[in-house]
């Protein structure tokens, strides 16, 4: 059966659509509990710690 597959396990090498959502909310997760877990006044906002976040979940899901 032809056909394209978007599962990550069949484009080994390849971003797929589901691993770039599944890197950003990762990210989003992660940017959110980094900013719940450090105390006090952060020099930068949420949005710079959830992008922050996003491209660290990113760099880490690249490299497999």
């Amino acid at each position: 059966m032809g056909g394209r597959h978007l599962s990550g396990d069949t484009d080994r090498g390849r971003w797929t659509w589901r691993g770039w959502v599944s890197a950003i909310v990762i990210g989003i997760v992660i940017g959110v509990l980094g900013r719940l877990v450090v105390p006090g006044r952060q020099h930068i906002g949420i949005l710079w710690t959830i992008l922050v976040g996003i491209v660290a979940a990113l760099d880490r899901t690249g490299r497999r």
